[in-house]
């Protein structure tokens, strides 16, 4: 996708935005001049820049009003600078840079489709689409966040924060880099720095959670406009990922009633018992009459590939999916696709994931009187024993877990809330972290919504976190490597913003998962594809690292190579393999995995 970099000096000498287009060609927006570039293919996202006198503005969005949007940005701006705010939607990616005002103005879309990065100092600020450009110094611009390496060339420094939130969350979430002294932007935010002043501002209206009342017409209205979302691309796309699961499977049939059947369908399967989920894809394949291409992936592509994918990435990432879903990306490539539809979002905006339903059960509890629980947890907590008796362990559990607040409870099972991490943390890096930090920005994100119920909270930090700084982001990157656009039909504005008038009772009825998904489109998607229970593109990385031995020694090195680092400590990567070795080698093949992109990542970018 076509990049952009930008700077402003705080005397005003030098201000400017900087085009690198699909291409490789660079442009600076002179004044007076403007540029439309579209990514490496035929269609998707565009970026708009214009210049006018004093001010600059690149915009990235989609649809056929981009462009000249950069342009009337800039026009409105002068006229009014407070007429910026009315072009921060959720599907629009801004910079602008006012060098009169000596002000820089980012914005990023609600599920950062087009992310932004900015470090400043006390010379000027840079901001750029890639966080790696900004993590080493630019002539003109102070010294950035450098410094020798033993070699005498310049290295990036990494945040040890960030190492941290890695290691929680398998990624790093925005606003936090890798990078120290460099922030992302956060995604439904805007952000206007100056010399002496950073604000951040919640986008108006992006966090509300404007829930109505239930209609009859709720799941036409669904069906509508999610059909209408796919048909806004059937004209430029007739590919798709096909998973077998209730939202790829939606997403290509309506592609091929739109296209009377003319779509290709991207699959990919696995030889390990419990993993493979083709015949679902198959299932679906065959009822819309779509061409079906299934890929069958083998230990030895991911040992040709992980590097590859790991030197991608803006940051770190350790969701292990990316293979598969790069496997599928490329197959389409190859087959003359410049484009797919993908599925993500519909779990995330109609009550799809497991933990909502099990964080309505704590809820339940929290509503009985306080008198009521006083005394339950009175009896129950204190009592000598009770913890050796299975039911009445499991009760305890049940109530220790609904005491803790959201968001707070979500994290009950991530590794660090079940383990010291100053057992598993090498000291080193304790010293320069904060252990709170993780749940610090749950809970800030978890809050961000004005008024909403513990279902939509959740939603909106789903929305941040699992889709815009996690799955999105998995999934265009690989798309970006194989050579196509993607589109996320259950995204579109419209759907969001049903999501959000939905209320709780209609999306998550007692324990139903995607229950009103499910009736609305139940004359739509196989019945069996409707009862299958959620499992997408997982990889069994875990089982083939311990038969396969050239992956098992590509997995080995990283873990040798990153003891070095003083992240972890010695002896937990010892114990981690030798669990890995004679225990359950799925689920402690995971830890290995997040651990080895992270040194596999580390190394790519010379790090």
């Amino acid at each position: 996708m076509a990049s952009i970099a930008g700077r402003l000096n705080w005397d005003g000498d030098s201000s400017y935005i900087e085009i690198t287009g699909s291409d490789g060609n660079k442009t600076v927006l002179m004044e007076g001049q403007g540029t439309v570039q579209n990514t490496a293919r035929t269609c998707g996202p565009r970026l708009s820049c214009w210049r006018e006198k004093s001010v600059s503005v690149a915009v990235y969005a989609t649809g056929s009003e981009t462009e000249n949007l950069a342009k009337l940005v800039a026009a409105q701006y002068l006229s009014s600078p407070e007429s910026l705010k009315s072009y921060h939607e959720s599907t629009l990616s801004l910079a602008l840079i006012d060098s009169d005002q000596g002000k820089v103005f980012l914005s990023v879309d609600l599920f950062a489709r087009f992310p932004l990065y900015f470090c400043q100092d006390s010379s000027g600020i840079r901001f750029s689409t890639s966080s790696t450009a900004l993590a080493y110094p630019f002539e003109g611009l102070g010294e950035g966040s450098t410094e020798g390496s033993a070699d005498g060339k310049i290295s990036a420094q990494i945040n040890p924060q960030s190492v941290f939130h890695y290691l929680y969350f398998h990624m790093v979430p925005t606003p936090h880099s890798i990078y120290q002294n460099v922030q992302a932007v956060e995604s439904s935010h805007i952000i206007e720095i100056s010399k002496d002043q950073l604000s951040k501002q919640l986008i108006p209206g992006l966090a509300d959670m404007r829930v109505s009342k239930a209609s009859p017409n709720d799941s036409q209205r669904l069906r509508d406009r999610l059909a209408a979302s796919v048909d806004q691309k059937s004209t430029e796309c007739k590919a798709t990922f096909l998973s077998g699961g209730l939202d790829s499977s939606t997403i290509t049939g309506l592609l091929a009633k739109s296209r009377e059947g003319d779509v290709d369908a991207y699959s990919v399967g696995f030889d390990a018992d419990g993993y493979d989920e083709m015949p679902y894809a198959r299932l679906a394949a065959k009822h819309y009459g779509v061409r079906h291409h299934e890929i069958y992936l083998t230990p030895a592509d991911v040992v040709d590939l992980l590097p590859k994918i790991a030197a991608r990435y803006e940051e770190p990432f350790g969701n292990s999916s990316a293979l598969p879903t790069l496997f599928c990306a490329t197959a389409a490539a190859a087959d003359g696709h410049k484009s797919m539809l993908a599925g993500d979002g519909g779990d995330e905006l109609f009550a799809g994931n497991e933990r909502y339903a099990k964080q309505k059960l704590f809820e339940f509890y929290l509503k009985l009187p306080l008198a009521a629980r006083k005394l339950t947890e009175a009896s129950m907590l204190s009592a000598p024993l009770l913890d050796k008796i299975p039911p009445f362990a499991k009760l305890q559990s049940y109530i220790k877990q609904a005491r803790i607040p959201l968001p707070d409870r979500l994290e009950t099972y991530n590794f660090f809330s079940r383990n010291r991490p100053a057992d598993v943390i090498h000291a080193d890096l304790v010293q320069q972290i904060d252990l709170d930090g993780p749940l610090d920005l749950l809970r800030e994100v978890y809050q961000q919504p004005p008024q909403a119920d513990s279902l939509h909270r959740m939603l909106w930090l789903d929305w941040k976190q699992t889709l815009a700084d996690n799955d999105l982001r998995k999934v265009t990157t690989m798309c970006d490597l194989a050579g196509v656009d993607v589109h996320y039909p259950m995204l579109a504005p419209e759907l969001v913003e049903m999501a959000r008038t939905l209320p709780s009772g209609l999306l998550l009825p007692g324990q139903k998962l995607r229950n009103f998904y499910k009736q609305s489109f139940s004359d739509f998607l196989p019945q069996q594809i409707i009862n299958k229970p959620k499992h997408g593109f997982g990889l069994p990385f875990g089982v083939w690292m311990r038969d396969y031995a050239p992956l098992q020694e590509m997995a080995y090195d990283a873990l040798s190579d990153l003891r070095k680092r003083n992240y972890l400590y010695e002896d937990y990567l010892d114990q981690l393999v030798k669990l890995h070795k004679h225990d359950h080698a799925a689920y402690y093949g995971e830890f290995i995995w997040v651990f080895m992109m992270l040194e596999l990542w580390l190394q790519a970018h010379e790090l």
